[in-house]
């Protein structure tokens, strides 16, 4: 079928469409539409339920550098062996280690995003076509 002949096509049936009597046109759109609601239903699986996501594997670098295949404690993202019974810091000495660790983390990573910023004149160009506009 040619585009020609589907315009042609379209044109009739919006004609034939268009000269039915009101209640006519209700019962084809109802038709269609219900047409339209078996056809998707047919393309989905026959299950109504989500597929679940095949669950991870524990994936921390193990000593010899590959990825750890074992499964995850359930509700954690890493097996035992890898901290995945962790229950975190039970005493105030060990939360303010952790604290002390993130604080440390977020000063490295604000210095290395500070080292990157670069002052090269093309940088310095939209930097000043950013404040002009």
């Amino acid at each position: 079928m040619t585009a020609h002949d589907s315009q042609e096509a379209t044109s009739t049936l919006k004609a034939l469409f268009l000269g039915l009597e009101e209640e006519e046109r209700e019962s084809l759109r109802v038709a269609l539409q219900k047409m339209a609601g078996e056809e998707v239903a047919r393309r989905q699986p026959p299950s109504s339920k989500k597929l679940l996501p095949e669950p991870l594997r524990c994936g921390a670098r193990c000593l010899d550098g590959h990825s750890c295949r074992r499964w995850p404690v359930r509700g954690k993202a890493r097996c035992p062996k890898h901290g995945g019974l962790s229950t975190g810091p039970r005493t105030e000495e060990g939360r303010a280690r952790i604290a002390q660790s993130n604080r440390n983390r977020a000063l490295l990573k604000r210095k290395k995003k500070e080292e990157m910023k670069c002052d090269s004149p093309l940088n310095s160009f939209f930097k000043s076509r950013k404040t002009t506009v």
